[in-house]
């Protein structure tokens, strides 16, 4: 009976636990109830749970990352090649086009120069052909009138059709030539019209010409003789109608015939 009671005490077996042996045993030195005692006595039941309670440690996960990587030598290389070509061909382009703009001023220059010092000369040769200076804030054009106006009434194509039309496509008042251009290019050229709008120009009434075959021709301020030949070729460009590089082409009646067209430059 007194071994039940002892198993059911949970004093008892707190010191079976620590002791390994129950409290009858041969080599136990106290009595249990004087063991029960001295520990009631010395500790604080209530205190050992709750140091054991404060000193429970949280668990704790480490997970570990490792990251593997690897270079492809010969990918990574040609991509290299080719960004640098890349880049390079732009920088090439952009030094291109730096250097002509720069040749373009330099030119711009010299003959805002010699527009100062050959003016009287110049506009004096001119004059003769029916042509006249005219100044304006950011260009100097040599310019011929056409009093009265010049009805424009056949169109050539370069493979030798002409077309005559019933009645005029437009009239051409006047022809403006930008001379501080060093060669003819879009916007060198305007013309006057009246009536209708001149097929090789952009807007009705005024507006810049389509150069057509006369593109990158030289614009010689320099020698009079072969400035006048540009000036005439000019006027006989756009007193037609060059229909292969015209904005539009007229639908009225027309007769068509072939020959080989005159105007035409080479």
């Amino acid at each position: 009976m007194e071994q039940q009671i002892v198993e059911n005490d949970p004093k008892s077996g707190f010191l079976i636990s620590v002791n390994g042996e129950t409290p009858n045993s041969e080599t136990t030195g106290y009595e249990k109830n004087h063991i029960i005692e001295i520990l009631e006595s010395e500790v604080n039941s209530q205190e050992i749970l709750t140091k054991l309670w404060n000193t429970e440690q949280e668990k704790i996960k480490v997970k570990t990352i490792i990251l593997d990587s690897r270079l492809d030598f010969i990918n990574s290389a040609k991509k290299l090649q080719e960004v640098f070509q890349s880049e390079l061909t732009a920088t090439v382009n952009k030094l291109n086009e730096k250097f002509n703009s720069e040749v373009l001023k330099i030119k711009q220059l010299y003959r805002k120069e010699l527009i100062g010092t050959g003016l009287i000369e110049l506009v004096n040769d001119i004059s003769e052909e029916g042509w006249v200076l005219v100044m304006k804030q950011n260009s100097v054009n040599l310019y011929k009138c056409y009093n009265p106006a010049y009805p424009v009434k056949l169109g050539y194509y370069s493979s030798g059709s002409i077309r005559e039309y019933s009645d005029p496509v437009t009239y051409l008042r006047g022809i403006y030539v930008n001379i501080l251009h060093p060669m003819i290019t879009t916007g060198t050229i305007y013309l006057q019209t009246e009536g209708g709008t001149h097929p090789n120009c952009a807007s009705k009434g005024f507006g810049a010409s389509c150069p057509g075959t006369l593109q990158d021709r030289e614009i010689s301020v320099t020698d009079t003789n072969e400035l006048i030949c540009l000036l005439e070729e000019i006027s006989n460009t756009y007193e037609k109608m060059h229909l292969d590089s015209a904005y539009y082409i007229p639908s009225e009646n027309y007769i068509e015939r072939n020959e080989t067209p005159q105007w035409t430059t080479q």
